[in-house]
């Protein structure tokens, strides 16, 4: 459910960049998706998908200074940051789940990501 959800959002994500040539939404600093990233896309971008992960989690946003590169992450079941730089599938509950430019770049390893929808 929830890397359902931040699928979702990445496609409103990406078109917006296409409407701004290339460029995403700039949030500097991470934030919930309701403090920062709801307020730039198009009114209604978000109405019909989740702001949380599946365990209540608020769903953070952060890109780049330029807008060039951005990154959602869920803190997933522990609710707590592991820090960015991990890539690949992950192998604990409790390991973030991030989406990246478009694909997801952490994920738990049980899930294929092809069959995200």
């Amino acid at each position: 459910m929830t890397m359902v959800g931040m699928k979702q959002i990445g496609q409103r994500i990406e078109q917006a960049a296409k409407q701004q040539e290339g460029h995403y939404p700039v949030c500097a600093e991470f934030s919930d998706l309701g403090a920062c990233l709801a307020k730039k896309l198009p009114a209604g971008s978000l109405e019909a998908v989740r702001m949380t992960d599946a365990w209540g989690h608020k769903l953070l946003y952060r890109t780049d200074r330029e807008g060039s590169q951005y990154v959602l992450v869920s803190f997933a079941t522990d609710g707590l940051d592991d820090g960015l730089g991990k890539v690949g599938p992950t192998d604990s509950f409790d390991c973030d789940i991030v989406f990246s430019n478009g694909e997801f770049i952490q994920w738990p390893g049980w899930i294929q990501k092809s069959d995200i929808r």
